[in-house]
């Protein structure tokens, strides 16, 4: 996904109405949306996929080496308004997630782009 498209679609959750999403889902927050459109610019490779889920949170996912690796991360409200705080959601063998594939989470107080750098291989 081009970065352009993928910040785009992330500044246009802010915009939905509340309950887009038949169950009382809220539009992405903006501060959110800000800071993941420039965790975006400062990354070096494009996203795969970009969201917003239903508690104003916004993700970005970036895979490599066809989907053998990916991460996520998520800018969620509740957890930026204190603290910086991003969640890094790691998927290994991401093509077995539905069965059984492994996760794991790390809370991080800043957006760490060498870290993922490095568990992304690149």
């Amino acid at each position: 996904m081009k970065k352009d498209e993928a910040k785009t679609r992330l500044l246009n959750g802010t915009k939905l109405e509340e309950n887009w999403d038949s169950y009382g889902g809220l539009p992405a927050d903006k501060e959110c949306a800000k800071k993941a459109c420039k965790f975006i610019d400062d990354f070096l490779i494009e996203p795969y996929f970009v969201c917003h889920g239903p508690n104003g949170e916004c993700s970005i996912e970036y895979r490599t080496d066809v989907d053998k690796f990916q991460v996520e991360i998520i800018f969620n409200p509740e957890s930026m308004k204190e603290l910086d705080t991003v969640l890094f959601c790691r998927k290994k063998e991401s093509h077995k997630l539905s069965m059984n594939g492994s996760f794991e989470y790390e809370e991080e107080n800043e957006i760490n782009v060498e870290n993922i750098k490095k568990f992304l291989g690149i």
